[in-house]
């Protein structure tokens, strides 16, 4: 059975995904970056959002941001994992959409894992 924490852990990166998307076009909308420095924006703001929202939701800890780094680490490895696979599939000439969807399982997977035995997991033993 799949653990209850690990489908919210799902359904908030959808949200912050939402959450990215929205925080790109207001910054490229209204404050006239590029795109391409409203993704950096957006990317940290939305993991902002997913680290606090998943302390609380996922993890029922309180944030304590002087653990955000281990956590913005664990999602640069899910972007490396990502960027990887798109790269593989153009080299074997396989569709990159193909290459999303198995590193958005995997990084989901493995990201969750790494919170909660990184990030989260001292919290719950010092409560």
């Amino acid at each position: 059975m799949i653990d209850r924490r690990f489908i919210m852990f799902c359904a908030i990166g959808g949200a912050n995904t939402l959450i990215h998307m929205a925080i790109a076009w207001l910054a490229v909308n209204f404050a006239q970056l590029p795109p391409l420095a409203a993704n950096c924006v957006a990317f940290i703001g939305a993991n902002c959002c997913s680290f606090a929202v998943n302390a609380r939701l996922t993890f029922s800890v309180a944030p304590e941001w002087r653990h955000y780094p281990r956590f913005f680490g664990i999602s640069l490895t899910g972007l490396a994992i990502s960027s990887t696979l798109v790269w593989l599939a153009g080299h074997f000439n396989l569709h990159y959409l193909l290459a999303i969807a198995v590193a958005s399982v995997l990084s989901a997977a493995l990201s969750f894992a790494l919170s909660a035995r990184l990030v989260f997991i001292e919290r719950k033993r010092q409560a």
